[in-house]
């Protein structure tokens, strides 16, 4: 489907991006889709879905989902609101580590120069 998916459950996952060339300036990527990936009987305020990129030189971001409590027994739902292109430009880092969730995130067209 041209992306890449990162998913995760209860326990966070880590990838790691790196260059073999070298530091490199992290300009953007694409944030496909995400959606919540939660087992039955999961759902509270402490599972919300979530990415989270850090970067060597110590910049961070992350994009999480909205939760909503309805009905009559306590469920959440979650909506995602940040899909799109995302703009860091991110100078000179040795590796970017994209941490989930409870999320499956779609990610593509990451953009990077080589320094």
């Amino acid at each position: 489907y041209g992306t890449t998916e990162l998913k995760s459950k209860a326990n966070e996952n880590t990838f790691r991006l790196a260059a073999s060339t070298g530091n490199f300036d992290f300009i953007s990527f694409n944030l496909d889709g995400l959606e919540a990936y939660i087992n039955d009987g999961e759902e509270s305020l402490s599972t919300i879905p979530k990415i989270t990129l850090t970067s060597s030189s110590g910049s961070t971001v992350s994009y999480q989902a909205k939760s909503e409590e309805s009905g009559v027994y306590t469920r959440y739902t979650y909506s995602f609101t940040d899909s799109g292109v995302k703009t860091l430009n991110w100078n000179n880092v040795e590796w970017v580590d994209i941490k989930t969730q409870y999320t499956k995130a779609k990610t593509k067209d990451y953009v990077l120069k080589e320094l």
